[in-house]
């Protein structure tokens, strides 16, 4: 593979967008505007926006004052203004500001407010509720932000709106003036927030299609629907095709899988249409409530799915420039050893801590720097980025298996889909998934050192500067030294690398079968040095991967045996992992997938056994929540449980083992909630469907002031109770409730109501190449590509 660039303004050192937005839309206005009950309508109103700061070269002026710190904040006549960018120090980057006036909430909260006019006269409003959100997040100094607010207003209306009839809005002496909203009463056509459904769609023989109604009002409360209530599906031409009624899914009173919570706490109604599969448009309509986004039923909407999935991937390589004709997202070469004076430099610790050193996240910058080298390490290119950060780990890896794994598991369908890559990739006989998977291998086997061992990652010295971009890193940035770890879970994907490349290009084969049998190796040996356990999980579960995927490669007994030695599934009872002591997902499947080799034929069962186990219990899961979401048993609502498919691998690999249409109908139920169907109505992946995140925590695009690149799946909804009412609150949550941009109190939203698209919250709006992005490819792939 040949890195490519771009020869267009990508060279220039700082690259400037506007983002749209005037005056007129930054004064409070109406959004969406439609029933949620016969006599409740539900008014969006918005208010302000943040003007993002835009980079410009550096103009020294005296007296400026410039903090020698992680962040070289500016200080001008005696206030910080904004910071200093770039490894040369020429960019400024000055604050955000906010424009437009804010609601007036009190204003908001009274039924005098507003006035419903017709041509047959007024209809009162009797009462007012409200849940108000921050949409964006300014940053208006250090540790100064203000934030633009969504306000959902629900009036309780004297009568019920008549069907086919045109209201009119009036919004009754607010400063500045709010314009009328006039709408027409049509259920088939007025969407009502209350009707959620998969902006994805359906495939015709998808045997899971449902459609939920719910809603929370904020300080109002759940509003109240009903078991037995009559739906329908009408196409585009307002013809009924279906119709049916609704059923309790969970109650508010009822447990979640999870830790026994309700993270909805109003009552969930599942509307079920699987007899539905002749293609077109469709929406689902309740009488007196609305109607959903509309939502195709056709044959490519997992494969359109998955190829937006893909280039997200394709977004956070490293080491390329990335612009059209391949994605419209555009970004300069970054971390490119050589370029601009980048350099990456040798450390002397790993990824994987030894005993008594530090770990974790700062642990990692700290071993970083007190183990430094001048030691240049050139190769240092290439592989995934990490959200917020520019970091590229071996954990990374664990996407380029999926990847792999994806095309045994059909290699005829990913043989011949075309996906978005560049020009030499698309044109070269590889199929493109699998360039991809080896775009990010690739990083890894240049940083193999001669005598096997492979180094874990890039890093930097702490999180990146404000106000800097990635090719503009000004930090300290090292190559971790090899560790078991890293060379392990190296030598597995590699060898996976060899297995599928064994018939497409050998000669590509036996390089990487050499490299990964080198890296375990060096594992070997490494691993029993002092300093190092190789009784550790990590380290267990590490060269356990690498066994099976070696053995399956080459046939070796001693790779076999040395599998057979880490493995749980000896005990019939195991189960696929247990916290810090095994983690054998991938080993069950690998291993109950060998067919052409000699096997241990109770381990073996046992493996399979774990894995249908795991996966009935997860299937059981999506039936136990009430938007139909599985996660892991002992997880709570956040961090990507129910916004990315990890949590349905074991779904996809049991029904490939079996072809049960149980194990697909459940892969179905729990891709709904990420792709639409949850309160926020919202696809949780940037660029697809009607609404999505416009603010993941990706800081090139932030910094350049771009739409987020599509692809994007974040971790979404995060229950802020997890820990207890009376713990403190995540700091991106505090910061918020500080600056009184949410309403009602916090601690009263239902979990899953409680998304902030707001870039610096990293629980809600990060997200990893390995834990969102890398999952939902795998899953959406396998839908798209089975027969």
């Amino acid at each position: 593979m040949k890195h490519w660039r771009l020869w267009s303004a990508c060279l220039l050192t700082a690259m400037v967008w506007t983002m749209p937005g005037t005056a007129e839309n930054s004064d409070p206005h109406v959004t969406h505007i439609g029933r949620v009950a016969p006599d409740v309508l539900g008014v969006t109103i918005e208010a302000q926006r943040r003007v993002p700061g835009v980079q410009t070269p550096y103009v020294a002026q005296p007296g400026d004052e410039i903090a020698d710190g992680q962040h070289r904040w500016l200080k001008r006549g005696g206030r910080e203004i904004g910071t200093i960018a770039g490894r040369e120090g020429k960019i400024f980057y000055p604050f955000d500001d906010i424009a437009g006036e804010p609601l007036d909430e009190s204003w908001a909260d009274r039924a005098g407010s507003y006035s419903l006019v017709s041509e047959g006269g007024a209809v009162e409003v009797t009462g007012v509720s409200r849940k108000t959100k921050p949409t964006d997040e300014a940053r208006l100094g250090t540790w100064s932000f203000a934030y633009p607010k969504r306000h959902t207003v629900y009036l309780k209306l004297s009568e019920p709106l008549q069907e086919g009839k045109a209201y009119t809005l009036r919004f009754n002496g607010h400063d500045p003036a709010i314009d009328p909203a006039t709408f027409t009463v049509d259920d088939e056509a007025l969407r009502s927030e209350a009707v959620r459904v998969s902006h994805l769609g359906f495939r015709p023989d998808d045997p899971d299609k449902v459609a939920y109604l719910s809603l929370w009002t904020g300080d109002g409360g759940p509003m109240d629907y009903a078991a037995g209530m009559p739906f329908r599906v009408v196409n585009a031409a307002g013809e009924t095709v279906y119709e049916g009624r609704t059923e309790l899914s969970l109650s508010k009173d009822q447990t979640e899988a999870g830790r026994g919570r309700n993270y909805n706490e109003v009552d969930v109604y599942r509307m079920d249409f699987s007899a539905l599969d002749e293609p077109g448009e469709y929406r689902v309509v309740v009488d007196g409530v609305g109607c959903s986004y509309p939502f195709p039923v056709a044959e490519g909407v997992w494969e359109e799915a998955y190829k937006v999935s893909m280039l997200g991937l394709l977004h956070h390589r490293s080491g390329v420039a990335l612009g059209p004709p391949v994605t419209d997202y555009v970004r300069p070469v970054t971390m490119m050893p050589g370029a601009d004076g980048f350099k990456v430099y040798a450390s002397r610790t790993g990824l994987q801590p030894k005993p008594g050193e530090p770990g974790g996240q700062k642990g990692a910058f700290e071993r970083l720097v007190a183990n430094r080298t001048d030691i240049p390490v050139p190769e240092a290119w290439g592989g995934y980025m990490d959200a917020g950060d520019w970091d590229r780990r071996a954990q990374h890896l664990y996407v380029s298996r999926l990847l792999l794994e994806q095309y045994e598991l059909n290699p005829e369908y990913f043989g011949e889909l075309a996906l978005r890559v560049p020009a030499d990739e698309a044109g070269n006989h590889l199929p493109d998934v699998i360039d991809e998977a080896l775009f990010n291998l690739d990083h890894y086997r240049r940083m193999q050192r001669p005598d096997g061992g492979v180094r874990g990652g890039v890093e930097s010295s702490d999180h990146p500067r404000y106000g800097e971009a990635s090719w503009q890193e000004s930090l300290d940035v090292f190559a971790f030294e090899p560790d078991p770890y890293a060379s392990y879970h190296y030598a597995a994907t590699a060898a996976r690398a060899a297995r599928v490349l064994d018939t497409l290009d050998p000669a590509l084969a036996s390089t990487y079968q050499q490299s990964a049998a080198r890296a375990f190796d060096w594992a070997e040996q490494a691993v029993k040095q002092p300093g190092w356990d190789p009784q550790h999980y990590l380290n267990r579960d590490g060269r356990g991967l690498a066994a099976i995927e070696l053995y399956k490669l080459t046939g070796e007994p001693r790779y076999h045996d040395a599998f057979l030695a880490t493995t749980q599934f000896t005990d019939p009872n195991a189960g696929l992992q247990a916290w810090k002591k095994h983690h054998q997902r991938e080993h069950a499947f690998a291993y109950a997938t060998v067919n052409d080799r000699p096997t241990d034929e109770a381990v073996q069962t046992n493996a399979r056994n774990a894995l249908l186990r795991d996966a009935d219990q997860r299937a059981a899961m999506t039936k136990q929540t009430g938007f139909g979401w599985t996660n892991d048993p002992y997880g709570w609502a956040g961090w990507g449980q129910q916004t990315a498919m990890g949590n349905s691998l074991s779904l996809v690999r049991a029904h490939a083992l079996t072809g049960d249409e149980t194990y697909l109908a459940a892969i179905l139920r729990g891709s709904q909630f990420g792709a639409g169907a949850n309160p926020s109505n919202l696809v949780y992946t940037t660029g697809l469907g009607h609404d999505s995140p416009r603010y993941p925590l990706h800081t090139d695009s932030r910094i350049t002031n771009q739409p987020a690149p599509a692809g994007i799946t974040i971790y979404g909804p995060l229950d802020e109770r997890a820990h207890g009412d009376d713990k403190p609150l995540y700091w991106g949550t505090k910061k918020m409730v500080e600056a009184d941009a949410i309403y009602p109190d916090i601690r009263s939203w239902p979990p899953l109501e409680c998304h902030w698209d707001i870039k610096m919250h990293p629980a809600v709006c990060e997200y990893t190449v390995q834990q969102t992005i890398g999952p939902n490819a795998y899953v959406w792939g396998y839908l798209a590509a089975r027969r």
